[in-house]
This record gives C-alpha cells, structure tokens and sequence, in this order.
C-alpha cells in the first residue's frame, strides 16, 4: 500500500497526464464540457471521452469499445502521475482488503466446488452448501522467499455455530505454500462442538500423493484471531492472537525455496454455507518476489523476437486464390516483423520433392502435406526472401502436436524411452543438416510444442500412469517424479541432433503455461526449475498466452496486473539462467461466439486488438528477462477460408491482415518506436 498526498490530485493533471501516456487515444483538439454527472474532455479525431465524476475516472469511445468504462480513482492515479508525492508508507504486498473487488496483481482466486472469494471492507470467503467439499482459496501472486514473516486476521461470520461430525471438517487457515502438495498452514476451525486453532502441514509422498501431519488442537472461544507465520533458517512458527499476546500453535519445518501466501475457507464432510473474513493483511519481515509493473516507451530492442508464426497462407496461396499477388510475409516484414516462424512434421511429401515449388498447385493438396518438411522449407526460404529472421518448432511426430496431443510417429509406437530417444536424436539431426544444406538459415528451433505434460506419447493415461486418484494430471509433485524425468531425457536427445547440425542453434521448450488454471505460474516455476536441474540445455523459456475460444480468466486483470504477472514469472526464470518470451498468443479484433471476456482494456475492436499488441510489445521490450513475442497466425484474414468452420473465429478473426489484404492497425504495431541496443 501506498500513502496517498493529503491535497486532491486535480482533473487538468490527470488530463495532460493521460495524453503524455496514452497519445494512441487522447490526442489533437480537444473540448470541454459537463454532461450528467461527468465533467469530461472529448477528443474528436480519436472519439474518446475521459470523464471525471466526483473522485471516479471514466473513458469512453473506441478505447472502451463504446461503452463507459470506469477505470479507477483519481486517488488510484495519484502514484502513477506523481510517484514522488506518494513515499512507501507500508511495504507493497500488504493489503487491507479495502478495495471493492480482488486485487489480481496480489492474488490468485483459486476456488474449487462452489467456493468463492468477494471483497470490499475484508475478503469474504465463502464455501457451498451444495456438496460435502467447497473451498473458497485465494493464493498471492508474488512468492515470498526464505526467511519471511506475515500475519492477518480472521473473523468467522458465519457457518462457525454449529457442531460438525467428528470426520468432517471446517476451518479458515492462513499459510504458505510451495505448490498444492507441499504447504502448511493455521486455521480457526471447528472440531465436533468446539472452535480450535488448528495447524496442518501437507508434503509431497511417493508418486506426488500427498502426506499430511497434524498437530494438537487448541481450544478457544473467540471468533476473530490474528494467525501470524514466520519462517526462519529451517523452521517455520505458527501462532494466534486472541487477547493481544502471540502464543505459539506449533513449529515445523520450512518450506525450502520460495512460497505463496495461501488464504482459505474449506468444508470437508460436511454439507455447510461457511463464510470467514479475512483482513488487515501484512508481511512485517523479508523478501517476496513482488514490484509494481511500470509501463515503459514504446521501442523495439535490437534483440528481440518480434514478429509471428503462420505458415497456412502459403497452402492458401498455393491451392487457392484468397490472396491474389500479395505476398503477406513481405508484408508482415514492412509493418516491422523481424521473425517468421513457423511448424514442421516429420512427414515427407515426395509429390512436392519430385516438382519445382511453381508446379505444386498443379497436384491437389493432400492433408498429408500440412507442415511436411517441403513445404515447410519452402515457407521458410520464402521469409527468409522476405527480409525475416527465422524460428522454427518441431512437432515431433507426424501431425499437430500441441497440449493434449503429443503422439508418437507410428513407426515409433511402443519402442522404449531410450531407443525412442535415439530416434529422435537421428530425425532432428536430419531435419536441421537437410535445411541447412539448402541454405535455410534457422537460428531458434523450439523442441515440441506445449510440451507440458510429456512428449511422443510418454503422456499420462497413454505411455505414463495417470497419478493416484484425487491427484491431477497437473500435479507438479506427480510430474517430477513420474513424467518430466522421461520428456528430459527425450528433450535432451532432440536438442542434441539439432546441436550436432547446427552448434550454434538457439533451443526454446514451450509450454502452454499461461493457460494452465494453475495460481501464480506455479506449473511454469516447476517444470523450468526441473528442466534446468535435469541438464537439459535450453535457451529460452515460452509460453503460450491464453485463447479466448478456451474458457479463461484474463479479462478479471487490469492490464498492468497481467503485465505483472508476466514479469514474475519471467523474473523467477531468470533465475535459472533463461529470458522468457511468448512464443503463441493472439486476439480477436471483431466480436464473437468467444468462451471468455475480453480483457477491460482491449475490446475485440481494431483498436482493441492493437492495444493488446502494443502493450504486450512495451513490456516485454522493457524487460530484460523477455526476449520475444511472436504473435501466432498474423496471416490469416477474415474470409480467408470460409469453408473451414475450425478457422472462424481463431485465427480468421484474429488475424492481422483485412479482407482487401492491407496490415490492421495491430500488425502496425509491429514497427512503433525507435529501434535501441544496436
């Protein structure tokens, strides 16, 4: 939290303000007025409005997607307009859940079974009445790290009255964790007819199965407690306050490495409607992952990875007549795309190797062509014409790969993890030698594609064991010990065939990561900390940004807490030695049959869409720890395969190309800034 300047921050500052910052949508002529209860400023050339009503902010206009869309207080803005009038008063991570909603940049609503969290003079937790287990869970979106103390207080509201069974449980804990199998936490809770300070601690058993130590329960008669944890060298102490002095509930020992700070309202065995408040909280001592995002100018790094991955618009243009004479690499590089990248198989189509790439139109397309290694080298000599710098993903297997599906050749099918690795190993180094003898000039290879949880069908509930009932298959703690060990040595074989062609390849693993509804990047930690322990020699770390057509949760961040939340997780990586970047991610510009909302900023408009580029582009071209975004299929446009219903809304309505083939304004936003470290 900060301390806010006793004087008001003024409306005219706010004004000049929002034009330095945001001149894409407040700039040129402007007029003044008062409508209602807003006294705005209108700037006709763009359409906006930003309105000021008592102490509340608006926008309205094509950066709101024509509504009225309120984006904070002028006492939200003071800091950022005046950072010099607001000294720290209490260390940032705190929270004293004031605010009327979650605020995303601190925490991860990570509710299950009709739980759910609400806020506004406290966060209300509440579980559902409709099964025998709910929890309301919320998880902090920066990780504390080593010696830490924290503490908050508990007020039981409701549910807390009535006696349970001797097998059921219900509690309201406070705690850290390191992942969902390895935790510990102090809770008020309810035994039989009692209320009790309980302590639990939970860590990870054979196969990732959860091992659970409990210690004595206290006995106490109030309903509101401060919990306070406190971790230091090895032993972590858990303790309550009732009558303002601190007594000690039980010590155990420390989470080794960094942890969350994990807030709670369960039921288990017990059908009950239980809500607990949880306020004031604070961290007193020690070291968390947490600083405030901060939008930087708009510039491009020499670098950076910046460009997009298609590859469909040349079957397009090949079989097909969607665009005419216009070659769309040339331009995606005019716009200010430096990279291309693309996909390949392991298929091989000899039709096309027995014909000049000018005579392939003249055979029907066959599926077996998408992606096979002719076309895709075709693709690649094509940008690399182009003026564009080139990445290239192998798919490892003979068809799409991606999170979900990752099978094995067929020839490969059945063969053990080391003669699969050998094959690999020989495949991946003939790929490479094949394309460098052509004059292909690949200087990043990603090795599979959303590769999360295993490869060539050494997958949980294929080739793997699923994990232990009541585990996910998104249990780190399942994964390091039955999945991950076997993707690393098959990883380590593909890169090591690339290496042998080309030494100095750079090498990517990309994982869906983003998508995963998994709190704080928590998967993204663990599988690159167990790559990178693991030997497994990599370069970069990517991830794919969440799709609107899958249910998601982007649109609950502002966009500089999902910034921050990008620049976490990218901090964390850095750690292991690695710079992250986004590998796959795109965004509507027209309205649609979507599964999820679009984030408050950016509405499925043009201008929407282009604002989504812009601020992905400044921030990670403002972190040193990013090294790319690559917008997945700039090529595309809308009608550009009419015929294929799995294209409508993604990517056709993605795309960065209109129907008459010029660049949208999102495309253009590939070339804005000046060009630094050269």
């Amino acid at each position: 939290m900060v301390a806010l300047r006793s004087a008001p921050l003024e409306g005219p500052a706010l004004l000049n303000w929002a034009e330095q910052t945001y001149p894409q949508y407040f700039s040129g002529p402007f007029a003044d007025g008062v409508y209602d209860i807003y006294t705005y400023r209108y700037y006709p050339a763009m359409g906006n409005y930003i309105g000021i009503a008592g102490a509340k902010v608006y926008v309205l206009g094509p950066v709101s997607g024509g509504q009225i869309l309120y984006v904070g207080t002028l006492g939200e803005f003071r800091c950022r307009i005046a950072p010099g009038d607001c000294p720290v008063a209490t260390r940032e991570e705190n929270d004293d859940f004031s605010s009327p909603t979650i605020d995303t940049c601190r925490w991860f609503d990570w509710s299950a079974s009709g739980g759910g969290t609400s806020q506004g003079n406290g966060m209300r937790m509440q579980t559902s009445a409709a099964g025998t287990f709910s929890s309301a869970r919320v998880v902090s979106q920066y990780m504390t790290k080593g010696d830490v103390q924290a503490e908050i207080t508990v007020n039981a509201a409701t549910g807390f009255d009535t006696a349970i069974a001797h097998t059921a449980q219900l509690y309201a804990s406070f705690g850290l964790m390191a992942d969902d199998n390895n935790r510990y936490f102090i809770a008020l809770a309810k035994a039989a007819d009692k209320s009790v300070i309980r302590v639990l601690a939970v860590s990870s058993g054979v196969n990732g199965a959860p091992v659970f130590q409990s210690f004595p329960d206290i006995v106490v008669t109030a309903t509101s407690i401060k919990l306070r944890v406190v971790q230091s060298g090895a032993t972590a102490t858990l303790s309550y306050n009732i009558d303002g002095n601190w007594r000690t509930a039980a010590t155990l020992a420390a989470l080794s490495g960094g942890a969350y700070v994990e807030l709670t309202t369960t039921t288990v065995g017990v059908a009950r409607q239980v809500t607990a408040t949880f306020s004031d909280f604070k961290i007193t001592d020690g070291t968390t992952s947490w600083h405030r995002y901060v939008r930087g100018r708009q510039q491009r790094r020499a670098d950076f990875i910046a460009g997009g991955t298609g590859g469909d618009s040349m079957n397009y243009r090949i079989w097909g007549n969607s665009w005419g004479n216009v070659n769309p690499l040339q331009a995606m590089k005019a716009s200010g795309m430096s990279w291309y990248g693309t996909d390949v198989t392991f298929n091989s189509a000899p039709e096309l190797a027995a014909l000049p790439p000018s005579q392939w139109g003249t055979i029907p397309f066959q599926n077996k062509f998408w992606r096979a290694k002719e076309i895709v080298a075709q693709d690649l000599k094509n940008a690399a014409a182009a003026g564009l710098r080139l990445y290239l993903q192998l798919y490892l297997t003979e068809g799409p790969a991606h999170f979900g599906t990752q099978s094995a050749p067929a020839a490969w099918q059945g063969l053990s993890v080391a003669d699969t690795a050998s094959r690999l190993r020989t495949e991946t180094h003939a790929l490479v030698s094949s394309y460098k003898a052509q004059g292909i000039n690949v200087e990043v290879y990603a090795v599979g594609n959303e590769i999360d949880l295993g490869i060539l069908g050494f997958r949980p509930g294929e080739r793997i064991a699923l994990p232990p009932a009541g585990l996910s298959t998104l249990d780190v703690n399942y994964l390091r010990a039955s999945v991950w060990p076997t993707e690393a040595i098959l990883l380590k074989a593909g890169i090591e065939g690339i290496k042998a062609a080309d030494p100095n390849a750079k090498i990517v693993l990309h994982i869906a990561g983003l998508s995963l509804p998994v709190p704080s990047d928590i998967f993204i930690k663990a599988f690159f900390k167990f790559m990178v322990d693991q030997g497994v020699p990599f370069d970069y770390a990517a991830l794919s940004h969440p799709y609107l057509t899958y249910p998601g949760r982007v649109d609950e961040y502002s966009t500089d807490c999902w910034m921050q939340r990008i620049q976490e997780t990218s901090d964390y990586i850095a750690t292991l030695g690695k710079r992250t970047m986004i590998s796959e991610g795109n965004y509507p510009r027209a309205s649609g049959a979507y599964a999820a909302l679009p984030m408050p900023e950016f509405p499925f408009t043009d201008s929407g869409q282009a604002g989504w580029v812009r601020e992905h582009l400044r921030h990670a071209n403002n972190n040193p720890n990013m090294i790319g975004f690559l917008y997945w299929y700039p090529d595309y446009f809308i009608g550009m395969s009419p015929n294929d219903p799995g294209t409508l809304l993604i990517p056709q309505q993605t795309g960065l190309f209109y129907p008459d083939l010029t660049a949208t304004p999102a495309m253009m936003e590939f070339g804005i800034g000046p060009l630094v470290g050269q």
